[in-house]
């Protein structure tokens, strides 16, 4: 196997994510999925893998969202996938020339921004084409809408459109999901959707857009899996080894299973002439951290001015204070940060955890006591931001 380090992966190349997969068509057969992960850590690998591996009874279609801007242009979107994707198939040929007259496209793929039928909203446009998909749909048969970045296209479209037309198409695609049960959804994406939905809530949205769809997340390898991968891709780039184990176990359990890490810690190292030996790969992650914008590690730290607002600088000390340390108490952490905010109020500095634990920067070991989710951030940010 050869690295790719921030390329797209072939289906067949997406290792230790059969099982999770499995889950995921399961659980679909019943209901929809918000798909959750940290950023890298191979959501739309699986995505795909799942679009090239569909069983019977299933139409799958994918969309990269992170550029849409507005709901017309959405919709649009989702009209020329659907159409190009049937039109390209032997089941559907005889049927899809009907089907995109009635949903007013004579054919056509849509080049512009402004849909077909200008007496018509997008959500009309949107639900008479489900509502024509729905009636060719077989009574076990399933049609799966894969939205990767579907929360940065909806705070797009709240930045640009304003945030009523963001609420309009959360709570569009969840009526949907209620009226018509052969279509199923999978929500994912780098930025959780529960910072828009906090977004939106300030402007008076009431409604929960995903509260029919259960959480997934999307972990790290397995430990074999990580390490047999890290292992094939030394192999498969013929990089010498003083102990090719012992290398591979370095590697995989210093990224925390992360296949995008390792295969870029692979890349680094094939470039070294010497035999590669454990405190080499622990030199060659020190260099890597310190040129940060190499994996994009900084992007852990400037989300946080985004996304938490005035609780950002609370958010930056709270990591400044957990960084050095293997883990902290409650009660140890909020001494070490409220000696330096006086006026800090502890329910405050608790909402702040619970959204730090959301966003997969910190979690809790068995004792109860919080910790870094993943070394590597743990790593960049000791190194980066440490006295």
């Amino acid at each position: 196997m050869r690295t790719n380090p921030g390329g797209g992966l072939a289906p067949e190349e997406v290792v230790g994510r059969d099982a999770l997969i499995a889950e995921l068509w399961d659980k679909l057969e019943r209901h929809g999925v918000m798909m959750t992960a940290e950023r890298r850590m191979g959501k739309t690998s699986v995505l795909r893998k799942m679009l090239a591996q569909q069983p019977p009874g299933v139409t799958a279609f994918y969309w990269d969202l992170e550029n849409i801007r507005s709901p017309e242009t959405l919709v649009r979107e989702i009209f020329n996938k659907v159409s190009e994707d049937l039109g390209n198939s032997q089941k559907w040929q005889g049927k899809v020339q009907q089907l995109l007259k009635n949903w007013g496209l004579g054919g056509e793929k849509i080049a512009g921004v402004s849909l077909p039928k200008p007496d018509l909203t997008w959500q009309q446009h949107l639900q008479g084409m489900v509502q024509d998909l729905s009636a060719q749909v077989a009574d076990r048969e399933r049609w799966l809408f894969l939205f990767d970045e579907l929360p940065l296209a909806i705070d797009n479209i709240r930045q640009d459109q304003g945030a009523s037309s963001a609420m309009e198409v959360l709570d569009t695609l969840r009526m949907i999901r209620q009226d018509y049960p052969q279509i199923r959804m999978v929500y994912t994406g780098s930025i959780g959707l529960h910072h828009v939905v906090a977004e939106l809530r300030k402007q008076g949205y009431r409604n929960a857009p995903t509260n029919d769809l259960p959480p997934v997340e999307v972990e790290p390898l397995a430990e074999y899996d990580a390490w047999k991968l890290a292992q094939d891709l030394l192999m498969g780039e013929k990089v010498a080894t003083a102990d090719l184990s012992a290398v591979s176990q370095s590697i995989a359990s210093a990224v925390d299973g992360n296949a995008f890490y390792i295969h870029h810690c692979v890349a680094r190292l094939k470039g070294m002439a010497q035999s590669i030996d454990v405190p080499q790969v622990e030199a060659m992650l020190k260099a890597a951290v310190r040129q940060y914008d190499v994996w994009d590690l900084g992007y852990f730290e400037k989300r946080i001015g985004s996304y938490y607002g005035e609780n950002a600088k609370l958010a930056l000390l709270a990591l400044d204070e957990l960084a050095p340390e293997s883990a902290l108490t409650f009660g140890d952490w909020w001494n070490r940060v409220s000696i330096q905010i006086p006026d800090l109020d502890k329910e405050a500095f608790r909402s702040t955890l619970n959204l730090l634990e959301q966003d997969h920067y910190i979690c809790r070991n068995d004792a109860g006591a919080y910790r870094f989710r993943f070394s590597l951030v743990q790593r960049y940010w000791h190194q980066q931001r440490g006295n």
